[in-house]
């Protein structure tokens, strides 16, 4: 479980509930031997606390990530300008609107966006730069839509009922 607690988040939840076992079993001895070896007795709820503790904040932290994953919402580590600037930077590009990040499951970053090309005919070129742009920033689930002059997405209040 060690190896694979800090890419998933299902494993580190298996991880933490072994690791408090562990602490539980350990602090129980401890204070078992305090005890038999001293007499004092406070130590017992004062492990006890103290592993309670460490439980708390371990599955704080897997809870929070848990809720901003069921959000989507963006990924800490990813600035939603640096995605705008790398995208708008790749030559072709003259606008870029619409742009979504957001994390899909522990290590998965997904981005979709629209992208307004000069020349149509650009647009694979367009797309595999903005996948490579996108892949140094961790994002690997890029889902681009590609339009001339602003127009292929059609106004959403000229749609028919």
């Amino acid at each position: 479980l060690h190896g694979g607690h800090r890419h998933s988040l299902n494993i580190r939840g298996a991880y933490l509930h072994v690791l408090g076992d562990l602490l539980g079993s350990v602090g129980a001895l401890g204070a078992g031997l305090v005890i038999w070896t001293t007499g004092w007795t406070p130590v017992d709820p004062l492990i006890s606390l103290g592993i309670a503790l460490l439980i708390l904040i371990g599955a704080w932290r897997l809870v929070r990530e848990s809720v901003d994953i069921l959000l989507e919402a963006a990924p800490k580590h990813i600035e939603l300008a640096e995605v705008e600037q790398r995208l708008s930077s790749i030559p072709g590009v003259a606008d870029v609107h619409a742009l979504h990040v957001w994390t899909l499951t522990s290590g998965v970053v997904a981005m979709s966006g629209h992208a307004v090309v000069d020349d149509p005919t650009a647009s694979q070129r367009v797309l595999e730069t903005a996948h490579r742009q996108l892949a140094d920033l961790g994002i690997h689930h890029v889902t681009m839509q590609i339009e001339q002059d602003g127009k292929t997405c059609p106004d959403a209040s000229a749609r028919p009922d």
